[in-house]
């Protein structure tokens, strides 16, 4: 367009932009380029040029056949330095409601062509519809820069958890939509009355603008400015009046960079509550002109969709981890597996009953990592479970020789999702309780066997064979008949698993006449406790394993010492101390039995 202007005027200098607010001409196209300095993106005041002012008014085109007529200013100065005389104003098309394209030529003569005007006016027939066509094509490709933005926002927003991130996802994309000169994300502090600036973006053509930032308060005080406005109201604000530039809230020091001729705020609102807000400025007039309104409408509504969202992602995750943590509290090892006998959750129980972190279970097959076989074993509750229907199995008992360990298992059904079918595989560890069935077992036995005793002698041999069924005693010592002159015991009986009689070690005769006086059980794991002996008892024994001492008592009255030694440094379970309690008093009511029977 402006060539053929310029063919047909015969104009010097062509000068193409909008007008806005009939106040300010800017500059949009320039030709040629270079010649003059004013250049694409500058904005001249024409109130202060009455003709001009009134032919944007009257939306009317003027000719000025000298400019010597004209008031000084930097668009006349500008032109005459260039050796412009004259100029043509000439409106093309209204835009926007407020404002529209002008064509500015200049001429380096007084007189125009004589069909200048009439070659205009043909112009303006033959380039109008175009420019509509061109201005639809345009505000359709603003349409689908706005969904595309909005579409990437989404996106990228979409899996987040925390607002605050969401909220600077939203400023680093407007600031890439809207290429303002700052961009900044402000958190509201009600307790200070501020507007605590969290981060910011700043176009990097004004250079030496962040160091100024940087030097300047992080925060905007309640009652300042447009972010004040937006916050009272629950919502967004543009203003795009230079002459309101000087109400905007800023420091001097930014105004050496630029002054805000259009300032967008958009508060961001979650659940009724401005948590946070968004400051654009930019230095062109107008900037935010371009449908922001619609910008606005679907960014608002697209905003509180992810407020929902990340507000029931949050919800959920904390119900998540509510759950992770009773499954994590429970003394039951629990595996979350699909019909596919996938590990797909592993509590911190069943870890510990295999042996095996989550991130060695997780995606493994059940039968691999409990079994380490290749396929399920014969019971298997989900195999039995897939062929039968059942909603859930019985429980039962295995012992997993791999592991050395008792489980009673069972496994139910869960959920589907996905066309797959999940299931919750249960895991109590019940080796303890199958060792105190045992012991228990073995107890009632020694027990009634020693119940038969003919003889403390006997008593012993009785005594030894049931503690050396059970795997983890190795030694036993019988002490019976303590002498208080010579101090020592006139019966021992002291037998090593696997072994013929042979002397006592060291050390343990003396621990068994402190256990005899202070008529109080006593265990020792050494080499854990060698030297808290040594050095409070002034005692040392060598032999390695957990040394326990348990005084035989007769009514209130000590009788005996009963020694046994554990083949491992092995702290006694109280289910173990308990057992050994009870024997040790069933030992002493046969001890007095004999007694009596002696006496009799």
């Amino acid at each position: 367009s402006a060539s053929v202007i310029q063919k047909l005027t015969g104009a010097d200098i062509i000068m193409i932009g909008k007008v806005f607010d009939e106040k300010r001409l800017l500059v949009t196209y320039i030709h040629p380029s270079g010649k003059i300095p004013i250049k694409i993106g500058d904005t001249l005041n024409i109130k202060e040029y009455k003709i001009l002012s009134s032919a944007v008014k009257q939306w009317q085109p003027v000719k000025i056949d000298s400019l010597l007529a004209l008031k000084t200013g930097r668009l006349v100065d500008t032109l005459k330095d260039s050796g412009i005389k004259s100029i043509l104003y000439y409106p093309l098309l209204r835009t926007h409601g407020h404002s529209y394209i002008f064509i500015l030529g200049g001429f380096k003569t007084n007189q125009f062509n004589s069909k200048t005007i009439e070659e205009m006016e043909k112009i303006d027939e033959l380039i109008a519809p175009y420019i509509h066509i061109v201005e639809l094509i345009e505000k359709l490709n603003r349409s689908k820069s706005l969904f595309e933005f909005l579409y990437s926002f989404i996106k990228e927003a979409a899996d987040e958890t925390d607002m605050e991130k969401v909220d600077k996802i939203l400023l680093d994309m407007l600031f890439r939509y809207t290429g303002p000169e700052f961009a900044g994300l402000f958190e509201v502090d009600e307790e200070n009355r501020l507007f605590k600036r969290l981060t910011y973006r700043i176009n990097t053509e004004l250079k030496g603008l962040e160091k100024v930032i940087k030097q300047l308060p992080d925060f905007i005080p309640f009652g300042k400015g447009l972010i004040s406005t937006a916050y009272e109201r629950l919502s967004p604000i543009v203003v795009e009046d230079t002459e309101k530039a000087k109400d905007f809230f800023t420091y001097p020091e930014i105004e050496k960079f630029y002054t805000p001729l259009s300032t967008m705020v958009i508060p961001l609102v979650q659940h009724g509550r401005i948590k946070r807000l968004i400051l654009l400025e930019a230095k062109t007039p107008y900037h935010y002109n371009k449908d922001y309104n619609s910008l606005l409408e679907l960014l608002s509504s697209t905003y509180r969709f992810l407020t929902e969202l990340v507000r029931n992602r949050e919800e959920l995750a904390k119900n998540l981890r509510e759950v992770e943590l009773i499954l994590n509290s429970v003394n039951t090892g629990i595996f979350i597996l699909d019909e596919t006998f996938t590990i797909i959750r592993a509590n911190n129980t069943i870890q510990k009953i295999l042996g095996k972190s989550g991130k060695e279970l997780l995606g493994k097959k059940c039968f691999s990592v409990v079994h380490h076989d290749s396929k399920p074993i014969p019971q298997c509750p989900l195999k039995n479970i897939i062929l039968t229907g059942a909603s859930k199995s019985e429980p039962e008992i295995i012992y997993e020789k791999s592991l050395n360990k008792y489980l009673k298992i069972q496994l139910a059904y869960l959920y589907s999702r996905e066309g797959k079918n999940y299931y919750v595989h249960t895991f109590e560890d019940i080796t303890n309780i199958k060792k105190y069935e045992d012991l228990l077992y073995t107890l009632f036995e020694t027990v009634v066997e020693l119940s038969t005793a003919e003889s403390a002698d006997d008593l012993a041999e009785k005594l030894k064979d049931s503690f050396f069924m059970m795997p983890h005693f190795e030694a036993i010592g019988f002490f019976l008949n303590y002498d208080d002159k010579m101090e020592r015991f006139s019966k021992i009986k002291y037998f090593v698993k696997g072994e013929e009689e042979i002397p006592l070690p060291k050390g343990i005769s003396e621990l068994v006449k402190l256990t005899y006086l202070n008529q109080a059980a006593h265990y020792y794991m050494i080499p854990q406790d060698s030297d808290s002996m040594r050095e409070n008892l002034g005692i040392e024994i060598k032999s390695k394993g957990t040394h326990v001492f348990y005084p035989l008592i007769s009514g209130e009255k000590a009788i005996g010492v009963l020694y046994l030694k554990l083949r491992e440094e092995t702290e006694l379970s109280l289910t173990e101390q308990e057992a050994i309690s009870v024997l040790v008093r069933s030992i002493s009511l046969a001890l007095s039995n004999l007694n009596l029977i002696k006496d009799l």
